[in-house]
């Protein structure tokens, strides 16, 4: 179904549904120092419910079984605890999140074990907050083959019995037998989201390509500019391979075509003072709030709360 359509911007409830009006570092007030230091305290308490606690509340939602994963972790080590050390830490931090991986040795009293950590926060969408995975396997493994990933969203264990099954599990999740996406001219021509793409995708193993599970994770795509200074994009052409992102604004910009019928998991959609004509939203079965602060010619959607003007097509 084509309408035509124009909205008086609302920009305010525009901000609550993508989260942005409320920046939240974690859905935990915890520093990531005092992360490490709380999961540590939890293994050698036994408290299983507290290390539950830290991880973001859509890994707790995706994961029933996520308090024997804990259990087992925290099982995993022997002997009480002497020291820990951080041997590895990585900080990316985007235009609208930011991404923490850490591994870091501890010693017990009986051995020395490898922890990998990964945290998220600043996500407008608190539910990606927090803790996103937690792995531990003995110093000695890990020397020989690592095995962990920051990928596998839980907690887990790796030992030398499941070794080969934890590597499948990993190359499953990274999709590495599977097509990803080059971050390149071809793909997204214009430079300007070319590099948007390369600093806010590309962040978790950084080779200047997208695999499955970046390409799938949620992201929001915020392109603002001013009228004193536009944000330079001129295309989104490659925005098709972003099946996971929910929430796109686009203020100030020279983009005229906008075809998001590839984006299936779109639920909010904000156009401000662009050159935007038409827009096709022909598959996006989840879109909720529409703003758009000009005329537009929208394929696909014509769900409230909109506002519409001149006459059907």
């Amino acid at each position: 179904m084509r309408k035509i359509i124009s909205m008086f911007t609302l920009f305010t409830f525009f901000l609550n549904a993508c989260g942005i009006a409320d920046r939240i570092d974690t859905h935990t007030s915890l520093e990531r120092k005092d992360l490490v230091e709380t999961i540590v305290d939890a293994i050698f308490e036994d408290d299983a419910d507290t290390i539950c606690s830290l991880f973001a509340p859509n890994v707790q939602d995706a994961n029933d079984d996520l308090k024997s994963d804990v259990e087992e972790f925290i099982d995993f080590f022997d002997g009480d605890y002497v020291d820990r050390d951080v041997k590895y830490g990585h900080e990316n931090e985007g235009k609208n999140h930011y991404t923490a991986t850490y591994r870091y040795k501890i010693t017990t009293t009986e051995k020395e074990y490898c922890v990998l950590m990964k945290s998220c926060d600043k996500y407008e969408d608190e539910t990606k907050n927090g803790l996103i995975s937690l792995g531990v396997q003995e110093s000695e493994d890990y020397e020989k083959e690592d095995c962990m990933s920051n990928r596998i969203e839980t907690a887990y264990v790796v030992t030398e019995d499941n070794h080969e099954e934890m590597n499948a599990l990993f190359d499953h999740i990274v999709g590495r037998d599977e097509l990803v996406v080059e971050i390149n001219e071809e793909n997204f021509p214009d430079e300007i989201f070319r590099n948007y793409i390369l600093e806010n995708f590309d962040d978790d193993v950084v080779d200047g390509k997208l695999s499955k599970y970046e390409i799938s994770y949620n992201n929001d795509i915020l392109l603002d500019g001013t009228a004193d200074e536009k944000s330079g994009v001129k295309s989104l052409a490659g925005i098709e391979y972003l099946e996971g992102v929910t929430c796109i604004r686009i203020d100030y910009s020279d983009v005229s075509e906008l075809d998001l019928s590839n984006n299936t998991n779109l639920e909010v959609l904000a156009i401000e003072h662009t050159n935007i004509e038409k827009v096709d939203l022909s598959n996006c079965p989840k879109m909720r709030l529409l703003e758009c602060s000009q005329e537009v010619m929208v394929i696909g959607y014509d769900e409230e709360p909109i506002e519409l003007y001149g006459d059907e097509e």
